[in-house]
């Protein structure tokens, strides 16, 4: 981790079985120390949400 102050917010993340980690910092969370834990910018699980939840009637 860039910043060791940060390893505590991953650690939680991947004990607490937790599918993502949102930061608005990727550079803080490198993808190579995440141990295969997505980490998503609050734009991005924003996003991710509204694709899992839309509604398909509503598309029509």
């Amino acid at each position: 981790m860039p910043d060791p102050g940060d390893a505590p917010f991953l650690e939680v993340a991947l004990v607490g079985g937790a599918n993502c980690l949102v930061t608005g910092s990727h550079i803080r969370f490198p993808v190579e120390q995440c141990l295969g834990l997505p980490v998503l910018s609050p734009s991005e699980l924003i996003a991710a949400w509204q694709r899992l939840h839309q509604d398909p009637a509503a598309a029509v």
